[in-house]
């Protein structure tokens, strides 16, 4: 309940801060900011609907397929994103390519990993679970924060 209430109110955050820095953005760095702010809110909303689909009422085998579904879209919306970020004229640093991309990514695996060991009423599935969401929260506020400090510094520059 924790994390989805967490999540949840990160999610206004996001947008608030989001906000804030459109004002900052120039036509330049707008398909960049692109490619940052979508995983981000995707990734608050896939930890808070997960969070709420384990407090539902609702037996293991529903638990298990609608986290899987969410760990599902995870997967293919980090694809799409590495995707796009290939398209991109500017070359994206590795270690955005790792907190934005392939770390969302291992973490939607491992919560498939849990959904399918929710629906199988094994006993770890819930601690299996409560690492990949905690892991993809905590992975998220550090990308929103990256992405505030990229906004401030582009904006401070010279043009």
């Amino acid at each position: 309940m924790l994390i989805g209430t967490a999540a949840a109110s990160l999610v206004g955050l996001t947008f608030v801060a989001l906000s804030i820095t459109q004002g900052y953005m120039t036509e330049e760095f707008l398909p960049g900011q692109r490619i940052f702010m979508a995983p981000i809110l995707i990734q608050f909303v896939n930890v808070f609907v997960a969070s709420l689909i384990l407090i539902a009422p609702l037996n293991a085998v529903a638990s298990g397929a609608c986290v899987l579904v969410c760990g599902i879209a995870g997967v293919a919306h980090a694809a799409w994103v590495l995707h796009r970020s290939r398209k991109l004229e500017e070359r994206i640093a590795s270690d955005d390519q790792i907190f934005y991309i392939f770390g969302p990514l291992v973490c939607y695996l491992a919560v498939i990993a849990g959904a399918a060991l929710v629906a199988l009423r094994e006993p770890a599935s819930s601690y299996v679970l409560a690492v990949a969401i905690l892991l993809l929260l905590l992975l998220t506020i550090r990308n929103v924060w990256d992405l505030m400090v990229w906004a401030v510094i582009r904006s401070s520059k010279p043009k």
